[in-house]
């Protein structure tokens, strides 16, 4: 749990800080053979350098995907974006129902694969006196079995 904990930590500082378009040709060669090892059938739509890695923008089976490797290129992790909200995991909607968050709408989910572990981030929102009200934004952080292990509350927005 700790080491969950601290990926979670991890994930949030390196994508805090906004990275840099780099062209082909300013990734390290080894970075780029990574690349094309682990996904030889993506489509590359850009590179990006963050602090202390380059992240991979492309598009796989359809749905936008980002994976993150170190400059020596080792593989950290990939995002993919999921366009059908409605084919998550049965595990992630039971864990979902379950949650105190029951009833809230999907705004977005993220499969996020690691070394260690595989989870799923869900955005969702719930709007408070609505029309005139705020809108709650929770980013909710499951295993792929339903459990939440993880969940950020954003600020109120109108």
């Amino acid at each position: 749990m700790k080491n969950l904990l601290l990926y979670i930590v991890v994930f949030f500082l390196t994508n805090a800080a906004k990275g840099q378009q780099q062209t082909s040709s300013d990734v390290p060669q080894q970075l780029s053979q990574a690349y094309s090892n682990r996904f030889p059938s993506a489509k590359l739509i850009k590179w990006e350098r963050g602090i202390d890695q380059y992240v991979a923008c492309f598009s796989e089976n359809g749905s936008p995907t980002r994976a993150y490797f170190t400059s020596g290129g080792e593989w950290i992790r990939t995002e993919t974006y999921t366009r059908n909200k409605k084919n998550l995991p049965a595990g992630i909607k039971q864990g979902l129902r379950n949650s105190a968050y029951n009833g809230w709408s999907i705004d977005s989910a993220t499969e996020i694969q690691s070394k260690d572990q595989s989870m799923v981030r869900l955005k969702v929102s719930e709007w408070y006196n609505y029309p005139e009200g705020q809108r709650q934004v929770c980013r909710l952080y499951f295993t792929m079995d339903g459990n939440l292990i993880n969940k950020e509350i954003l600020p109120l927005t109108r």
